[in-house]
């Protein structure tokens, strides 16, 4: 299955009573993490949620036929899961995304944040956050939600790519270890 980095940004923390603003997607190298096409933005501002989540859906079936590679999908998996089942009356269920495959980063990046959970999206290079985002989707600023999108696949890609080239360094003495 290929591997896709994959983003949503919202209007807030709440499934229930946020909107779902935008879905991203990337192709990525399974060798190194590297793109392998366009970051495509599916934007809610551009046609609708429900609409929104019909087109992701019709590109990456109902089979989830990729590999979903984020930072906090499970946030990412729960929002999008009510979402389709408010606006489609379908939903996937938490249970198949567990039974799927995914990289979530966000552990690595703790780890390398000292333990700390606080902060440690800080650790993948970018500046400023999503907590803006409601507020400039509310004022319509959708180019500066745009922009962020960009510099925070961007941010995320490099860190990607760096953990690809340095985990197989430090599991190499492992493999040499008799169990």
């Amino acid at each position: 299955m290929p591997g896709y980095y994959f983003d949503i940004e919202t209007t807030g923390l709440d499934p229930r009573c946020s909107k779902l603003c935008t879905i991203q997607y990337q192709a990525l190298s399974p060798k190194d993490g590297s793109p392998l096409g366009d970051l495509v933005i599916l934007k809610e501002w551009k046609s609708s949620e429900k609409e929104m989540l019909l087109e992701f859906s019709s590109v990456f079936s109902p089979i989830w036929d990729f590999v979903p590679i984020g930072e906090n999908l499970l946030f990412d998996f729960n929002f999008l899961n009510h979402k389709m089942k408010q606006h489609t009356g379908k939903e996937y269920g938490l249970q198949f995304f567990a039974n799927k495959p995914f990289i979530d980063i966000k552990h690595i990046l703790v780890v390398k944040n000292h333990g700390s959970f606080k902060g440690y999206n800080h650790c993948l290079g970018k500046t400023g956050g999503g907590s803006y985002v409601p507020t400039w989707y509310q004022n319509g600023d959708y180019d500066k939600i745009e922009d962020y999108i960009r510099k925070e696949a961007g941010c995320f890609v490099n860190a990607y790519m760096a953990i690809a080239k340095e985990i197989p360094k430090i599991l190499l003495p492992f493999e040499t270890q008799p169990l």
